[in-house]
């Protein structure tokens, strides 16, 4: 009995014990901290009040919402699995602010718009002034918006702590604080200590970079910076802020940062944060040490001095989700060493846009920045504009994932990162880590205060930097980039796969050696990889060896290139103890390497221009080789390139061939012909025709203009074509970078064991309209976690040939490169220098017609049909089996038909014949079917006078011929 009655009374000990830990605060501004607080009647008023208690298992306590708080909450008790501790908001309206600064007031006036007031709660730093809630600019000098956006330059130093300036500088700055860039990814702080004359001393020894020359450099943070409304300074010697402002700053709300952190969590567990905003700290918005077990939801992080949040210590069982962090000076989220951390729904945007206000050294500016253990996974955060890196994440971490992001607007304050960056310079073991179906665009980059003359972006969408190993890139899409879409140096068993990159400024993707690790075992598949522009390359693979064959698995690629589809790929090797970089077709690099065997070109192809006008005459000496090759000069690194003439009518009698003899062997060997065309004046555009034909299909052909003299520089974008086994006139153009006075333009072909022939070139001034790429191809995405219906302005293809008719329905976080459905544009002429038919047996003539496509675009196979007509007293004939003719006029050379890829479909009385293109023939984009007929006079009497007529049968469906306004030709002929 005993026995029973003492179970009872623990039962009812643990009871009470459990209803007195489960207990509700409330905060208010209009409350006391002498009040209990556990009631909406008797709330506390402070954060500091809240310090005090010691938070037990269940206890929650709510800040009134409309409410401003200042200090820094701390958590420091932990609740348990089923009775976690809260803090919360409570009532209606806005979120409750917990605000780490103090008003400024008593502004007097000192003169020249200059204001000062004391801040006695201030300390060493102040890290931000906030007028009406809206963050002021730190003084600085040079301006931001200045030239080269407020960055002085470097002349010399000695180490670290010796600046020479290359301007002068007439100001003592002593207490200011330089800020300069020693690299294109660093931003390094230092307070200067002396000056004399130009020269600055700086507290600077133990940065990790040296200054560098002929970088920039500013100074921040020194009364002397202040000339524009809102600049202000701290000077912490009498803790006064001085600020320049045309009107009295008294009648605004002025605060300045004070408390370190915002809301602070201290080895605690079983802790849920949520519905806050946390704003203007001194230096984070939330800060954690080894925390687990707990949940940071919906708060809205703003105005940190350094960083919005820092998780930090060790710790487990995370969830950060539904946070805004917003307006930060440093990194927006920084995650140490944890295990089961999810980072999921945020939006972290407007981070380290201000050179200078983030801190010194590595790993700054960042949006997000991961450095956990194990079972981490970053997903659906909307990231946007970031001063460095959108997620850059540590090569220590097993089971990562970063998926369904998006990320733009990245790499706005500095340079050399991506949207998504890791590094393994250190070469760590990485396993299991996932970056898949991220949406990452718009990474522009910043050149201030870099070298001068330096070109070099660096801003790249994802980038395996430096031995990264056993990550899947998949399923992502990388537009619009001013450097890489997807970047891997010294990249080891990586899996890149059903990636899209569309338009990223330097090429789409890159493997490359960087002497670190030699890339190997990677697999490259089912990626879409399409340029733009045609200064874009598709893809690059690169090394300083012979090994690009050991890289991996390479097939099943997209690779497109629509307004110059020839020559795209580029790959640099080692080729007889010479590094070698050429650009290649798809088929050079398929059969140098064996790569994207089963990898295709873009299904569309654009011409890209339009000519207005050509002006002058033709330039070439000699263009049409009726006599021989001359004025036309061969070269070639292994002095087995030729240019030889061939009179055996391989296009219009006589031809130019470039050819190799002997064979060298090496996969790097290439020769041009090049021949003079005189003046070439900057921002003027040339045109350039010819005909061609190779022995061989997919033969590509690099034309390009180019200074006769060192440095012996291009003088315009190079244009590729691909040459065929058919003849075919191509049309390119080019708009001069530079003026020459002694230009050659040359012809560059790969030694693959083929020949080509030229013939017909012209080349001469013109003015052309270039047509607006966005007309012609756009990428459509879909951010968003359900299925979404895009209205497209017209008919597109997607890369695959899929075609959309003016819509497209997209999965969550996938895209599509969609090319305009341009329709065929087929006119016919006929080639008959002589007219007249003489009666029998001078009553035969032979005609050659034309068929021109002039809209960029191939016809389908075996589509085509046309119908020629001769007028009563004529008959007319086709014969299938011709392969030449010879044309009427006294010409006795044969002109090249191809009437065997045409049938006869329809005949009337022998004066109309209907002709349909076989199946699977096609006549390609800017090319030219060549059909030979016979005409006979019959009864026409002398001296009459008729019509032959050709015509591209009406097309209903506009799959062969989309204008019916040009597709007749008529031609005279007479009775003799």
């Amino acid at each position: 009995m005993r026995l029973s009655i003492c179970v009872y009374l623990v039962s009812v000990v643990f009871c009470l014990q459990s209803v007195k830990a489960q207990r509700t605060f409330y905060v208010s501004s209009a409350g006391n901290d002498s009040n209990n607080g556990l009631s909406q009647s008797a709330p506390f008023q402070t954060i500091n009040k809240i310090n005090t208690l010691t938070l037990q298992p269940g206890d929650v306590v709510l800040f009134r919402r409309g409410d401003t708080f200042r200090g820094m909450l701390t958590i420091q008790n932990s609740g348990n699995a089923s009775n976690p501790i809260r803090v919360d908001a409570y009532g209606s309206g806005n979120k409750p602010i917990l605000s780490g600064a103090v008003p400024v007031t008593g502004w007097t006036n000192v003169g020249s718009n200059l204001w000062q007031a004391n801040c006695s709660s201030c300390g060493t730093v102040v890290n931000g002034l906030y007028s009406n809630n809206v963050p002021l600019p730190l003084g600085r000098y040079p301006n931001l918006n200045t030239t080269n956006k407020g960055y002085l330059t470097v002349q010399s130093h000695q180490g670290k702590t010796v600046l020479v300036s290359q301007q002068s500088l007439s100001t003592n700055w002593m207490g200011g604080e330089v800020v300069y860039r020693p690299t294109l990814w660093i931003l390094n702080r230092a307070t200067i200590t002396q000056q004399s004359g130009n020269t600055l001393t700086l507290d600077n020894a133990n940065a990790d970079y040296d200054i560098t020359d002929g970088w920039g450099y500013f100074i921040q943070n020194h009364p002397s910076t202040l000339d524009q409304n809102g600049e202000w300074y701290y000077n912490p010697s009498d803790k006064t802020i001085r600020l320049y402002n045309s009107q009295d700053p008294n009648s605004q709300s002025v605060t300045a940062t004070v408390y370190s952190q915002g809301i602070r969590l201290a080895n605690a567990s079983y802790v849920v944060i949520q519905n806050l905003q946390v704003t203007q700290d001194l230096n984070i918005g939330v800060y954690a040490a080894n925390l687990s077990n707990a949940t940071i939801a919906n708060l809205d992080i703003t105005n940190s001095g350094e960083d919005g949040m820092a998780i930090h210590g060790n710790g487990s069982a995370v969830t950060i989700e539904n946070n805004l962090i917003d307006q930060v000076n440093n990194n927006g989220v920084e995650i140490q060493a944890y295990t089961g951390l999810a980072f999921r729904n945020n939006k972290v945007r407007r981070v380290a846009l201000l050179p200078g206000r983030g801190k010194s050294g590595d790993g700054q500016y960042r949006g997000i920045d991961v450095n956990t253990t194990t079972n981490t996974t970053i997903s659906n955060n909307l990231i946007d504009s970031i001063g460095y890196n959108g997620i850059s994440f540590s090569t220590q971490t097993t089971g990562l994932t970063i998926n369904q992001n998006v990320i733009s607007n990245f790499l706005l304050t500095k340079n050399d990162g991506a949207g998504i960056y890791t590094f393994n310079g250190y070469q760590l073991s990485m396993t299991n880590i996932k970056v898949t179906s991220n949406i990452v665009y718009n990474g522009f980059g910043s050149s201030e205060g870099t070298l001068v003359g330096s070109t070099f972006s660096g801003v790249n969408g994802i980038y395996l930097d430096g031995c990264v190993q056993n990550v899947e890139v998949s399923n992502n899409t990388v537009f619009n980039c001013n450097g890489i879409g997807i970047f891997m140096i010294d990249a080891l068993n990586n899996s890149v796969f059903q990636n899209t990159c569309f338009n990223n400024a330097e090429s789409q993707l890159v493997l490359s050696a960087g002497g670190s690790c030699a890339p190997r075992n990677n697999t490259i598949t089912n990626n879409i990889l399409v340029s733009k522009l045609t200064k874009q390359t598709v893809a690059r693979y690169e090394s300083t060896g012979n090994d690009l064959g050991q890289y991996g698995t390479i097939d099943n690629n997209y690779y497109a290139r629509p307004l110059d589809d020839a020559i795209k790929i580029n790959a640099a090797f080692l080729d007889v103890n010479t590094n070698s970089s050429n650009a290649f077709g798809l088929k050079d690099w398929q059969r140098l390497y064996g790569k994207d065997i089963n990898s295709k070109s873009s299904p569309i192809t654009y011409k890209g221009f339009t000519v207005n006008t050509l002006n002058g005459t033709n330039r070439i000496i000699n263009s049409t080789f009726t006599n021989s090759a001359s004025d036309w000069y061969p070269q070639s690194y292994y002095n087995n390139g030729k240019v030889g003439w061939d009179n055996t009518n391989k296009i219009d009698g006589g031809t130019m061939q470039l050819y190799f003899q002997p064979a060298s062997g090496y996969k790097a060997s290439y020769a041009f012909i090049f021949s003079s065309i005189g003046t070439i004046v900057s921002g003027r555009s040339y045109v350039m025709k010819f005909d061609a034909i190779a022995s061989a299909n997919g033969k590509t052909l690099n034309t390009y203009i180019r200074q006769r003299n060192a440095p012996a520089q291009d003088l315009a974008l190079r244009v590729g074509s691909v040459v065929n086994t058919t003849r075919q006139t191509y049309e390119i153009a080019f708009t001069a970078t530079q003026d020459d006075a002694d230009a050659i333009v040359l012809f560059q072909v790969l030694e693959d064991g083929e020949s080509i022939w030229l013939d017909n070139i012209s080349f001469q001034e013109a003015t052309i309209s270039r047509n607006n790429p966005d007309d012609l191809m756009k990428l459509a995405y879909n951010p968003n976690v359900r299925d979404t219906t895009i209205t497209l302005d017209g008919n597109y293809r997607d890369v695959k040939n899929q075609f959309y008719a003016r819509q497209i329905t997209l999965s969550p976080f996938s895209s599509a490169v969609l090319l305009r459905e341009l329709i065929p544009d087929l006119s016919p002429t006929i080639v008959l220098p002589q007219s007249n038919f003489q009666v029998s047996p001078n009553n035969v003539r032979n005609l050659v017609v034309n068929l021109f496509e002039g809209n960029n675009q191939p016809t389908p196979g075996g589509s085509v049909t046309a119908t020629i007509i001769v007028p009563a007293g004529y008959t007319v004939a086709f014969n299938n089996s011709i392969t030449n003719i010879n044309v009427s006029g006294g010409n006795t050379n044969p002109v090249a038909v191809d009437n065997n890829r045409w049938t006869v479909i329809s005949s009337i009385s022998s004066q109309q014949l209907t002709l349909k293109m076989n199946a699977g023939q096609s006549i390609p984009a800017n090319g030219t079917a060549v059909l030979g007929f016979t005409i006979t006079r019959t009864t026409a009497n002398s001296g009459s006078v008729s019509n032959i007529t050709v015509s591209i049968n009406n097309d209903p469906a506009r799959a062969y011929d989309g204008n019916t306004l040009n597709n007749v030709y008529a031609r005279i002929i007479s009775g003799q």
